[in-house]
């Protein structure tokens, strides 16, 4: 290009108040100014900040007119009035602080659109926010350390006038407002709000008071504890993901901030009623029902409040104060010249090289407090939660902000905010993800903030795992408190969609879940805190016997979003396994109806399962309970036969003996019967291994029928109901095994069969005759069955009258036999 070309060239024109208005346009929040200047007032570490709305009355008297300007009959000033009154409409707004004076360079750049503080330490990034004054006045004045400057427009320029002023110790700055901005004073219910959370990150500011004609009415105190170190778990990861942010140390502080407020102030009601977290979840959702319901409450909200009686002087106060933890991050910055430079040529400054990042965190307690407040207050609520408050309402319209000194539009999808060295969009509506560079640094920066909320839930998780009552599970009242905590501890860190950026809470999201090269993440289950590999989805087969095994609350219907749901792949909760199933099996002993459930749960599922005889095995190596009258545990795998419930049935009964390889029919009763041995490989009970163990060396005295004639009835009376269902084979097979057994119980004791009578067969009363009740036909067959007489054989006859009449011959065999044959015929 020539000198000539040069000779030509045109200093472009900017029209500067059209610039200023088009940013102003896209400051998204009510109270903006106050904003911008509070942090304005911050950066210079001014410790007390004073807001004055001044009426045209006042500011245009002198000082000592002003004492009595608003002294109406001796009364308070009611600040709805305001609005209907124009003389005493707002006329001028007024913020000081007591912060450093304005040095040159700070006169300098307040001439300069867009010129931002290149002073690392300094929050302002881009230069515009001083200019957010512009929305409301046309001539803003600052006042610091004995100068005075006038900023105005002239056209579409921007012009500054400057003056001496008497010294002061605050720097102040003026604001007559513009025509359509004079009205009545925002609402200092509202106002307090938005202070109480515009302060909490605040390094400096610890006072805010609010003045209306030199009259106090509002005032905001913070207040900060000594910071506690916090020790660092060796398995996090301390650096962020490109290696920008190194996190050195980590502490928590208890902090706490008071608002005071007149009642002449408090009857000025609210812009916004409150919603009580209780009114959101049981909303219609009918819409037309919903919207009469907001309709009730906007009715509510728009009707005068009277203020109680009061003095000018000595007005009633009222007085809310909150607490909370912050967790504070000491992050050096360790960028690549690449990086560095773009910020620099982006911001006009470079980035810090170290610096706090602090995330806060609300206990249950101070949470349910603040319910507890709105609730005493439906229309007001609580000075601490609502638009651009300071609490959050979990899964509700009030969200979590992201901090950069001062609060963004900006969601963090948790119910903490975060507060660090971001970089945001020109208009603070939220942080840049966009631009390359600055897209970067707020990356690495967001690491910080995944990192902090995985650091917090840790150790709040922890807390209430280390306070568990000792083997409570969560049903139990006296867990009930322990629970509360644990649900409210993962709904705090619950991810939510982030507004206007979505990609807040999703790199946040990853981080949290990321940042820790552990592999337990602990949650709340049915048995306390447990870590997610350590607990199993719910299994509707399953509880009945699997007691140790923690496992997922199920979610109720209507239950909001819970972090269960966001779990990457290596913290999912997985389903039961059989390698679960034996696990516990092996580490205690089944009650009956445990054992009865473990059953029910194999019939159902072995006809799926691979490997079935191997699987069962270990099944039953594994299962063990105390089963019927044994005082020891018995394992499962001793067990190989079952009662039929189609044969034994209803004559057995639980306190009949069973063999001990015989599991007792409660544990089969609800079973389908023809699955049992496919399912178990058991057998059916037969009557001939019932008897066995009854005559065998282990049976016990209660149930020997070889030396309890009780007993040995009652098992005649069984046998008489099932004999008639028992094959040929079986019958044989009993007869042949008790034949030589003394069980039949007589009035002469327990005899065998062939030497028992019935009552028909003892002529001489001296025969040994069964005790057992003939009342049913069935009794006496079986007896018959197992030999029992039904007359005496006349040998013994003859034998026994000989012996009765005291002879002494004998007789041969053929005699004898041919006299009993008479006899018979006889």
């Amino acid at each position: 290009m020539t000198g000539e070309d040069q000779e030509r060239w045109k200093p472009g024109k900017v029209n500067q108040r059209a610039l200023i208005d088009k940013v102003l346009a896209r400051y998204p929040e009510d109270f903006t100014v106050f904003r911008e200047l509070l942090q304005n007032a911050d950066d210079a570490r001014a410790t007390k900040v004073q807001i004055d709305f001044q009426t045209s009355d006042y500011a245009g008297h002198s000082a000592g007119a002003n004492a009595k300007a608003n002294r109406i009959n001796g009364t308070v000033p009611n600040l709805n009035t305001t609005e209907h009154v124009a003389s005493r409409q707002l006329f001028k707004w007024v913020v000081r602080n007591n912060g450093d004076f304005f040095e040159d360079k700070d006169w300098d750049r307040l001439t300069k659109i867009a010129d931002g503080n290149p002073d690392v330490q300094k929050i302002g990034a881009f230069g515009f926010g001083f200019y957010t004054v512009f929305s409301v006045t046309d001539r803003p004045l600052v006042v610091s350390g004995g100068k005075s400057l006038s900023i105005f427009f002239d056209g579409d320029q921007l012009y500054t006038l400057d003056d001496p002023r008497p010294n002061s110790e605050w720097t102040s700055i003026e604001m007559d407002l513009k025509k359509d901005m004079r009205g009545p004073v925002p609402k200092p219910f509202d106002l307090a709000r938005f202070l109480a959370t515009t302060m909490t990150f605040m390094s400096n500011v610890k006072t805010i008071s609010v003045f209306f004609d030199g009259l106090a009415f509002l005032k905001l105190t913070k207040s900060r504890d000594l910071p506690d170190d916090i020790a660092l778990p060796g398995d996090m990861r301390l650096t962020s993901m490109g290696d920008a942010m190194q996190i050195n140390t980590v502490s928590v502080i208890s902090q706490a901030i008071t608002a005071e407020i007149t009642d002449w102030a408090l009857a000025a009601g609210t812009k916004t009623p409150s919603v009580q977290h209780t009114g959101i979840e049981n909303l219609s959702k009918n819409s037309v029902k919903c919207e009469g319901f907001w309709e009730d409450i906007s009715t509510q909200s728009e009707a005068p409040m009277v203020a109680p009686p009061s003095t000018l002087d000595h007005p009633p106060w009222s007085t809310y104060t909150t607490r909370y933890a912050v967790y504070s991050a000491a992050v050096s910055v360790r960028l690549s010249n690449g990086l560095r430079e773009g910020l620099h040529a982006m911001t006009k400054k470079y980035p810090p090289l170290d610096f706090d990042f602090e995330m806060v965190y609300f206990s249950k307690e101070e949470y349910d407090a603040i319910a507890v407040e709105e609730k005493r207050d439906p229309i007001l609520g609580s000075v601490f939660r609502g638009p651009q408050g300071l609490f959050p309402l979990l899964h509700g319209q009030y969200m979590s902000r992201v901090f950069i000194g001062r609060s963004t539009a900006q969601t963090t999808g948790i119910a903490g905010h975060l507060s660090g060295r971001f970089i945001p969009s020109v208009e603070r509506g939220s942080i840049d993800l966009t631009n390359s560079h600055i897209a970067k640094w707020n990356e690495e920066l967001l690491y910080v903030g995944g990192f902090l909320a995985r650091l917090v839930y840790e150790k709040e998780i922890e807390i209430i795992r280390s306070t568990w009552p000792k083997d409570a599970l969560t049903n139990n009242p006296a867990a009930a408190s322990s629970k509360d905590r644990a649900t409210y501890t993962m709904q705090y860190f619950t991810f939510s969609p982030s507004t206007p950026d979505g990609k807040v809470s999703k790199i946040l999201e990853d981080v949290f879940f990321t940042c820790s090269k552990s592999e337990s993440f602990p949650i709340l289950s049915n048995s306390g805190i447990r870590d997610t590999k350590d607990i199993r989805q719910p299994n509707a087969g399953l509880p009945s016997f699997m007691k140790v095994m923690p496992v997922l609350i199920p979610a109720a219907p209507g239950d909001p979003p819970s972090l269960i749901d966001s779990l990457p792949k290596q913290y999912l909760v997985r389903q039961y396994t059989f390698e679960d199933v034996v696990s516990e099996l092996q580490g205690r002993i089944l009650q009956e109806d445990e054992m009865v459930g473990l059953l029910q749960w194999w019939i159902d599922a072995y006809e799926t399962v691979p490997n079935r005889e191997k699987t069962l095995l270990e099944l039953k190596e594994a299962a063990k309970s105390y089963i019927g009258n044994s005082k020891h545990e018995v394992p499962l795998v001793d067990i190989f036969k079952f009662v039929d419930s189609a044969i034994w049935m209803p004559w057995l009964q639980s306190n009949d003996a069973l063999p001990p390889d015989t599991i007792p029919f409660s544990f089969t009763r609800n079973l389908d019967r023809e699955k049992i041995t496919p399912a178990l490989s058991w057998e059916q009970m037969t009557v001939v291994d019932w008897l066995r163990y009854l005559i065998s060396p282990q049976v016990d005295l209660a149930h020997d029928i070889r030396k309890n004639a009780g007993y040995s009835n009652r098992v005649v009376s069984i046998l008489a109901n099932i004999w008639g269902m028992l094959s040929d084979e079986l019958k044989s097979e009993a007869r042949e095994l008790m034949e030589d057994v003394a069980w039949i119980a007589t009035n002469q004791g327990l005899q065998r069969g062939s030497e028992a009578y019935f009552k028909e067969a003892d002529v001489f009363r001296d025969l040994p005759v069964i005790t057992a009740n003939l009342f049913d036909p069935q009794v006496a067959i079986v007896l018959a069955e197992f030999g029992v007489r039904t007359q005496l054989d006349f040998a013994e006859l003859f034998a026994t009258w000989v012996d009765f009449q005291g002879l002494d011959f004998t007789v041969d065999d053929g005699f004898l036999g041919r006299i009993n044959r008479t006899l018979g015929r006889q």
